[in-house]
């Protein structure tokens, strides 16, 4: 099909041989006008390819004036054809965008090129803007099915689209607030005012905007996350501003309900501490018996299973490190339990030996967490270091379950079993009686007892590695000469396990007895 082309000219016989000259080219002349009033109603019915345009026209508009106003009512391609040339009314021509500016007396050959570089010209913007139609419908269908609330400002806060969501949510019409200035749109002042800062420093600072606000909404105040997102031209500068808002209401209700839980929680488990806490021998009690002594407690959390033991009968003195099944609010239970049974056997079996002790607190915990029934599931119960004091005759009589006694005597270590099951559980159903180990304390000897969370505290050694700090730790801190003295040795202690862990985490409940004679 040939292209059509319109002729815009206001004297008569230079139309006619434009005609000719076109047509010999193979193209069709859809008509001749000489006033730019004509243009338009003719383009709305005759549809040309091509417009080609004098300057001077008959009637009240010139064809520059007639351009511009076809640019605001279709998209047919204008080449200007006249004999003006000066550089005033070339600067008005091109603020209309033609696709061509030739002088009347262009011969054949380049008016020809001038009319094919134009037609291919426009068919290329009409692909461009084809593609970039169906762009912007495939955006605004992703927009408009979007569950957060989208809405776009121009530079002058007009808006240019709102999505479903929005309107939805803000009780409004799409059709009733797009192409409306934003102060003009009914909605809360504070709401405008808002939207209003948030292009205005988007604008300025050409960046997005993140924030969290309280939104009054069609529902009621929402709490939304509102991104100012700057839309950027092909110069670089912003065009446009979008807005997306996600409703997070209801993930911050129940953020806030689990806030509020946690510290219900929290505050449980600090009302606990200070029962455990009070509940506990305090170092006070230790050190009126014994003035050189030290208790290190480190529970992983604020309350744990592991416990120190105080207790006088007569001449001698008990002293225990308890390490109960778990740590945190389980180990808790389990050290309270155990606490209390070990008072009992106390109470009504005084001045007994530390392993008949241990055979007693067996027994019972067994039967106050019903392990003794055969259906039973509980394994919990509890590792001990029990040392009985004569602190008149200075002898040492110790039973352990699961746990070692370390005496330090004037630079060597005696290192004394403890026997190989634990307080409780069933997996040691045929056991023997946990044994007394009986000693002769000498003067300046250190008594040393552990539960098993500072030996299994996990650290960094000399070759890089990740190892237990291990008993061999423990041995080469209680040789040191300098650690002789009793608060030296709890410093010395603390320090090292403290280097020892750098980032690591502590992995569990840890407790530490230093007796000095």
């Amino acid at each position: 099909m040939k292209k059509e082309i319109l002729i815009v000219e206001d004297e008569a016989l230079i139309a006619l041989s434009l005609k000719e000259r076109i047509e010999s080219f193979g193209y069709k002349v859809s008509g001749i006008i000489d006033r730019g009033e004509d243009v338009i109603p003719n383009i709305l019915l005759q549809r040309p390819d091509l417009i080609l345009m004098d300057i001077n026209l008959k009637g009240k508009q010139d064809g520059i004036e007639t351009a511009e106003m076809l640019n605001k009512q279709d998209n047919v391609p204008i080449i200007f054809l006249t004999s003006y040339s000066n550089q005033s009314v070339i600067e008005r021509a091109k603020k209309t965008s033609p696709f061509g500016y030739v002088i009347k007396t262009v011969d054949d050959n380049n008016l020809h090129i001038s009319i094919d570089i134009a037609l291919n010209k426009h068919q290329s913007f009409q692909k461009e803007s084809t593609i970039l139609e169906k762009k912007i419908k495939k955006l605004r269908s992703l927009y408009d099915h979007n569950p957060n609330m989208v809405i776009r400002f121009s530079k002058n806060k007009k808006i240019e689209y709102v999505n479903p969501n929005f309107c939805q949510n803000m009780g409004l019409k799409a059709r009733e607030i797009e192409g409306k200035k934003l102060a003009s749109i009914h909605m809360n002042d504070e709401t405008i005012q808002l939207f209003s800062n948030i292009i205005n420093e988007v604008l300025g600072k050409k960046q997005k905007l993140f924030m969290e606000v309280q939104l009054p909404t069609f529902m009621g105040n929402r709490y939304m996350y509102v991104n100012g997102l700057p839309e950027m031209n092909e110069n670089g500068k912003v065009d446009t501003v979008l807005f997306v808002l996600r409703d997070d209401t209801d993930q911050k209700i129940a953020a806030d309900t689990i806030l509020a839980k946690q510290k219900k929680i929290s505050e449980s488990i600090n009302y606990s501490m200070q029962i455990q806490s009070s509940i506990f021998p305090q170092m006070s009690l230790l050190t009126s018996y014994f003035k050189d002594s030290f208790i290190i407690n480190k529970p992983k959390d604020k309350i744990g299973g592991d416990f120190p033991w105080v207790n006088r009968v007569g001449n001698s003195v008990y002293v225990a490190a308890v390490d109960c099944t778990g740590h945190g609010v389980p180990g808790a239970l389990m050290s309270l339990v155990t606490y209390f049974l070990i008072d009992k056997i106390n109470s009504i079996s005084k001045d007994v030996p530390p392993g008949m002790m241990l055979d007693f607190l067996h027994v019972f915990v067994n039967r106050a967490l019903k392990q003794h029934y055969h259906d039973s599931k509980s394994n919990d119960g509890a590792d001990i270091s029990l040392c009985k004091i004569d602190i008149h005759n200075r002898v040492l009589e110790y039973a352990g379950a699961h746990r070692p006694l370390f005496l330090q005597r004037k630079g060597d270590l005696i290192e004394i079993k403890g026997d190989k099951f634990p307080i409780g559980g069933m997996q040691y159903r045929k056991r023997n009686r946990f044994n007394t180990h009986r000693v002769d304390l000498m003067e300046d000897d250190i008594i040393f007892q552990f539960s098993d969370g500072l030996q299994d505290q996990f650290g960094i050694d000399e070759d890089g590695q990740l190892r237990k700090f291990g008993l061999k730790r423990i041995r080469e801190v209680l040789l040191q000469e300098n650690v002789w003295e009793i608060d030296n040795l709890s410093t010395a202690l603390s320090s090292r396990l403290k280097s020892w862990m750098g980032p690591q985490k502590q992995l569990d409940d840890i407790l530490a007895i230093g007796i000095k004679v």
